[in-house]
């Protein structure tokens, strides 16, 4: 059976009200969607000019909403149990889409990976996400959406902390489809079977990797890694 994802950002905002929120939960599901990826979670307050000032704190916002500070949940109250709800009740998988085209949190977590070294110990950053896993331990993933600072090192390391938190992590190729096969390939040796999936852009940016074989291309890195049901197109 070919699983359906729906990615969705401002339709799913933490500050709309719960009763919205959950109707188009229902709605999605009633839909015949599988999976929800969520979109999109950053480091930091804003989207001005790039200030290493809100990055060394390490807070996450959806958008333009805080949601963890400080270690912390500061979000709107509602939010994490109504999705949790979508999760028990409709079966919906939901992951937590982090980065996206026109930011900088890959830029920021290669900042935080030379100041707090490989496991980004003692970072807001981690601590951060552990809450996040503390809050949401439901969620099926975080979602690795790399359009800005593609460096291997800090990205790897950025992944291996979320696996040692307990999250299992979902890659989504833009524009450098070889950037996901070989970081996947190391982090498939590092943490085999905690890569859950590929959804892969289409569209845009992303309309390269249409092109030839995606799941070949996965499985020539990784020796006795069978794609099949790993990669889903992303519209």
């Amino acid at each position: 059976m070919t699983a359906i994802v729906l990615h969705a950002e401002e339709a799913f905002d933490p500050g709309l009200p719960r009763s919205t929120l959950a109707r188009r939960l229902g709605d999605v599901r009633a839909a015949g969607c599988d999976a929800l990826s969520l979109g999109l979670l950053h480091v930091g307050r804003d989207e001005g000019q790039f200030d290493e000032s809100w990055v060394i704190a390490g807070e996450l916002r959806y958008n333009d909403t805080l949601l963890f500070s400080d270690g912390r949940y500061v979000g709107p109250p509602g939010w994490p149990d109504t999705l949790a709800r979508a999760y028990s009740t409709e079966g919906l998988r939901i992951a937590l889409v982090f980065g996206g085209a026109g930011h900088q949190d890959f830029r920021a977590i290669r900042l935080l990976h030379g100041r707090h070294g490989a496991a980004f110990v003692d970072s807001g950053l981690r601590r951060n996400f552990h809450a996040l896993r503390a809050t949401m331990p439901w969620l099926d993933s975080i979602e690795l959406c790399c359009e800005d600072t593609y460096d291997h090192d800090s990205f790897l390391a950025f992944a291996s902390m979320l696996v040692a938190l307990g999250f299992d992590v979902a890659l989504r190729p833009g524009m450098f489809r070889e950037f996901s096969v070989t970081t996947f390939a190391a982090l498939q040796a590092r943490h085999p079977g905690r890569v859950r999936r590929c959804h892969l852009q289409c569209h845009v940016k992303g309309s390269g990797n249409a092109q030839g074989d995606p799941a070949t291309a996965f499985e020539s890195v990784a020796p006795g890694f069978d794609a099949s049901g790993f990669i889903v197109a992303a519209e």
